[in-house]
């Protein structure tokens, strides 16, 4: 599976966070102890992109729109909707918010429909054409097909899907009614959200996260992907040598806020 974990900041910023780790099961007829009786492990890789930003063109009297999604379940097949569905918004000069929300979803359904394994959750992030940031979910397996926009928590916008993606949500907002009492409920937000990813992503005992972080931020319409700075640089899941040449915003999971700053 995976983890990711999807939230506003701001009335007009969002973020997405996820692991790396990809692992790929088959099917045995031994009995496994921590995977449905009939399947076993065949291979793990901490190297997975499963953060994407979907970009329409650049239109000429408008901005556009660029949408933050994370992908849980079938990444392959997340990974190529995604794909798909960023080029056919590239090649329309401009949509309006209510018609992006109805293209993610019937631009997805047809590649989920034909596939194998119809295992597959996906988060996204944009805002509409008031500058307010909108979250919406895909929950979908074996004929079952669900797209829906996250409710509002008490001003808490959040989405967590993957492994224990209910416990893990648990966690992150009781850890932000813990540090609403200490900071704004932004950085509450932020850190919570970052901080309890991190944990799950470096405990042994998470059989499917682990790898590093990976992530990108929406500020209005415009999105970025994240530099994760930790044991050292690390963007959409590999390790880099050259993060200095580029122009992305680094977000340090060394600092206790998690800060994203932009190098000058």
């Amino acid at each position: 599976m995976t983890l990711c974990v999807t939230y506003g900041i701001s009335r007009n910023q969002a973020i997405t966070l996820s692991d790396s780790l990809l692992t790929t099961t088959r099917k045995t007829e031994d009995t496994a102890t921590f995977l449905p009786s009939n399947q076993y492990i065949a291979h793990q890789t901490p190297r997975a992109v499963k953060i994407h930003i979907v970009s329409q063109s650049e239109s000429l009297y408008a901005e556009r729109y660029d949408v933050l999604c994370a992908i849980a379940g079938n990444v392959s097949l997340g990974l190529q909707s995604l794909l798909h569905l960023d080029a056919y918004l590239k090649g329309i000069k401009y949509l309006w918010y209510d018609h992006i929300k109805l293209t993610i979803e019937d631009r997805i359904y047809p590649f989920w429909e034909m596939a194998r394994d119809q295992s597959l959750e996906m988060s996204f992030a944009l805002n509409d054409h008031k500058g307010r940031i909108h979250l919406f979910e895909l929950k979908a397996d074996e004929g079952q097909f669900n797209f829906y926009e996250v409710e509002d928590d008490n001003g808490i916008l959040l989405s967590v899907i993957g492994d224990r993606s209910s416990d893990v949500r648990a966690k992150i907002m009781s850890k932000v009614n813990l540090l609403s009492y200490q900071t704004d409920i932004s950085e509450s937000i932020h850190v919570a959200s970052a901080s309890i990813l991190r944990e799950e992503i470096e405990d042994s005992s998470s059989v499917f996260i682990g790898g590093v972080m990976q992530g990108a931020v929406l500020n209005r319409h415009l999105g970025e992907y994240l530099v994760v700075k930790g044991s050292g640089y690390y963007f959409r899941g590999a390790k880099l040598e050259d993060w200095d040449t580029l122009s992305y915003p680094i977000m340090d999971i060394n600092t206790p806020r998690y800060e994203i700053t932009r190098r000058s």
